[in-house]
């Protein structure tokens, strides 16, 4: 175009094609290429749906308006089932957690459950279907329960005296602080998709659990 410096591809002239053309039914190409797009799973569009933009207008501000990686077809049944195996597991087999730690080494049971935990929700950025998210959360369930006997009873090996109530009072602000930081996970899923959150949250601790391991 003269006077405006533009080029087009491989540097041949641009030409304006608004005048020319109609170009009203490319909004309508471009949403079922989007409609298109996410409805194919994840592995094939190479991540987050959400972060690609190729979300439906409808969907783009649901709450697993990326069709949440691997639960795109995800009901409400199929979520409360998601949230209750996690607390179910969590809750059955806490007396286990503590039968661990009265057999064995409490700070094995402790790194156990943190390295088990990290690798799960590692895991779980790469699951492919509903029923690998539900195995998942009753794994995090059981891994989570070994943690706190172990830690309890590990407070009071160590914490004999006057310090043991503000040990105890210490560990259990440490774990409301990391409830309210987990909440930074739903922002990145918000915003990276999914994936990207539980990647970010389960390898660093993941490489945490193992660096503690020889200490």
């Amino acid at each position: 175009v003269p006077g405006t410096g533009l080029r087009g591809l491989y540097g041949l002239a641009w030409i304006p094609l608004e005048p020319l053309l109609d170009l009203g039914p490319l909004d309508e190409i471009h949403e079922e290429i989007c409609r298109a797009l996410a409805s194919l799973p994840t592995e094939y569009t190479g991540g987050s749906h959400r972060s690609m933009g190729i979300m439906p207008d409808e969907r783009a501000h649901t709450a697993h308006g990326d069709y949440a990686e691997v639960i795109r077809a995800m009901t409400d049944a199929q979520f409360g089932l998601l949230t209750s195996v996690f607390l179910w597991t969590y809750a059955l087999f806490s007396p286990l957690g503590g039968f661990f730690a009265d057999r064995f080494s409490r700070r094995s049971v402790v790194l156990g459950s943190i390295l088990s935990w990290s690798a799960i929700t590692w895991v779980t950025a790469y699951v492919a279907s509903f029923e690998q998210f539900h195995v998942l959360r009753g794994l995090l369930g059981i891994s989570q329960a070994l943690y706190i006997p172990a830690a309890v009873a590990l407070i009071v090996d160590y914490h004999r005296g006057p310090t043991r109530a503000l040990a105890a009072g210490s560990h259990t602000t440490g774990l409301v602080i990391g409830s309210m930081i987990g909440g930074v996970g739903g922002w990145i899923a918000e915003d990276r998709g999914w994936t990207a959150a539980y990647s970010l949250i389960g390898a660093p601790n993941l490489l945490l659990g193992l660096g503690l391991v020889f200490l």
